[in-house]
Formats: structure tokens, C-alpha cells, sequence
């Protein structure tokens, strides 16, 4: 039989634990390695129709090799406009155009070809920030546009519309008096004549003001 000292060893052995050795501690979440996939710098853009409240409204993306004619293209298919018109960029009426098409004689002042200047010769975080896109000469529709500076997305793409707000009037509809009457006939509230009516209902088809569906849109015109 173990004597007491015997005891009083075992129990002190039983009493040392083994420390466990320490693990090695874990990076944090922003040490991790980060997407290694290239991205793309993009130009953002807003743009509004200038007299129209509530807002009609466009956000979207260009290549940043863009020139102006592409930003004309992608205003005229983010409003749903039919490119039937006369257009230029300016930055005000008073100083000579920024950029339009090439085969219009009708200009008292020359403009250049829109299909030439890059959108990065105007725009910029250093440069102008905005300009003034006019549709329709003859009954004019102002555009603001607003550059928001350069995204950085994956992968390749020449336009991407990111979102909206309200439906474009439609194409020559008579500038703003005709646009308030189209509206009015869709809300009910024309004080036309029923033929005046009639003939409003067949030509404006399912158009309502408030409508924008950007997955719609977004077919038409991301590529």
C-alpha cells in the first residue's frame, strides 16, 4: 500500500495541467486577398429633362473611350426619343456648340463633329462637370447632363443604364403644352373634345408618365 507521501505526489501530479499550445491567430476580413479580376474604368452620367416636374430622369454608364455621338445615342434610347431631330451639346446658348452632328447646315454658329470629341476632352474631375444636351430645335427639349465621375466595374461593356425615373414624352408630341396635355388625357383629366380624346387614345397607346421599368429599358440599351 502507497505510503502518504506516495499520495500526496500522485496528487500533485494530477493537479499539472498541459497547457495547450496557442494557435496562430487569424488575419482580419481586410487582410484577406482581394478579386484579382480586372475592372474597367467607366464614365457615369445623369440626365434630366430640365422643365419637367416630377423629374424624368437616367443614370447610366459609358466606355470611357465614348465620344459625344455615343452619348447622344444613349440619351436618345434611355428617353425612348426616336432620333428624328436636330440635337447638340453646349454649355449655354451664348457660346459656341460643343458637339453635334456633322451634316446639319441650319447652325449660325459651326459645330463640331460630334462622332470626333471624346468625352474625356470635356469632362472631368478637373473640367466641366455638366453641359446642356438640346433635342427637336424647332420645339426644343433641354437635357441636363451631369458627369458623375469614373466607375470601376469587371468586365467589358461600351453602355450599361443603371436607373430611371418616369417615362420620356412622347416623340413629337409638341414640346412642353403638348406634353401637359398628353399627361392629362392619361390621368383623366383632358377637357378635350371625345373625338379630340379619341384620337389622343389611339396615337399615345399604352404611354403613362409614370412608368419607367429599368429591366425593359435595360434590354433596349445595355450592350
Amino acid at each position: 500500500m502507497p505510503d502518504s507521501t506516495d499520495r500526496e505526489r500522485a496528487h500533485a501530479r494530477s493537479k499539472t495541467v498541459k497547457k495547450p499550445r496557442a494557435r496562430p491567430t487569424t488575419k482580419a476580413s481586410s487582410d484577406a486577398p482581394k478579386s484579382s479580376a480586372p475592372t474597367t474604368p467607366y464614365l457615369l452620367f445623369d440626365v434630366r429633362l430640365s422643365e419637367i416636374r416630377p423629374v424624368i430622369v437616367r443614370r447610366f454608364l459609358l466606355s470611357k473611350t465614348a465620344t459625344f455621338r455615343d452619348l447622344h445615342d444613349a440619351i436618345q434610347d434611355a428617353f425612348g426619343w426616336s432620333d428624328v431631330h436636330g440635337w447638340l451639346f453646349e454649355t449655354n446658348a451664348l457660346k459656341p456648340p460643343i458637339a453635334g452632328p456633322p451634316d446639319e447646315e441650319d447652325f449660325v454658329q459651326p459645330r463640331p463633329d460630334a462622332r470626333k470629341v471624346k468625352l474625356t476632352r470635356f469632362f472631368g474631375e478637373s473640367a466641366a462637370q455638366k453641359c446642356r444636351y438640346v433635342y427637336d430645335l424647332g420645339e426644343p427639349w433641354d437635357h441636363e447632363v451631369r458627369y458623375a465621375g469614373i466607375v470601376r466595374r469587371e468586365g467589358r461593356f461600351q453602355r450599361e443604364l443603371l436607373s430611371g425615373a418616369r417615362a420620356g414624352p412622347p416623340e413629337d408630341c409638341g414640346g412642353m403644352d403638348g406634353y401637359e396635355e398628353c399627361a392629362m388625357h392619361v390621368r383623366g383629366k383632358s377637357r378635350a373634345s371625345a373625338a379630340k380624346k379619341k384620337e389622343m387614345k389611339e396615337w399615345l397607346g399604352d404611354w403613362d408618365p409614370e412608368r419607367f421599368e429599368l429591366t425593359e429599358a435595360k434590354k433596349q440599351f445595355d450592350r
